[in-house]
């Protein structure tokens, strides 16, 4: 919508929460995961209780503000989408986040539609030449 659109803000504000609220209720129709946070509760209760457990689900980012709002890193087994308007360091940000999740032995998939593979290797070589 932001790309292909001209409209007012607003109006694409509304169009989005429409699209997203549609999506929710055909995952609700079809069985799809969408469920009250009251039925969540407990369940996330257990999971907050057990401290050391979450620290091992973590993947630190090597971005200390980052890590705080996501509340400890990322957490692996999970695809993380990283977006942002041309220009922000959207590709400096997962490059340094990467090239830390890799040291610390994680299993890293990056897949970018702004760079091919070879720019992305070139980048985090680089990287780490700078950093050695």
């Amino acid at each position: 919508l932001a790309y292909e659109s001209r409209g007012e803000i607003a109006d694409l504000l509304a169009e989005a929460a429409r699209m997203a609220l549609a999506v929710t209720r055909a995952q609700a129709g079809a069985g799809g995961t969408a469920r009250p946070m009251t039925e969540l509760a407990g369940q996330l209760y257990d999971y907050l209780a057990d401290a050391d457990s979450i620290q091992e689900r973590l993947v630190k980012t090597g971005l200390k503000p980052l890590d705080k709002a996501l509340g400890g890193g990322l957490e692996r087994g999970t695809a993380t989408v990283l977006a942002g308007r041309p220009g922000m360091g959207k590709s400096a940000v997962m490059a340094q986040i990467s090239d830390v999740a890799s040291e610390a032995g994680q299993v890293v998939a990056v897949f970018s539609k702004e760079m091919g593979s070879i720019q992305w290797a070139r980048r985090i070589a680089l990287r780490r030449h700078a950093g050695a």
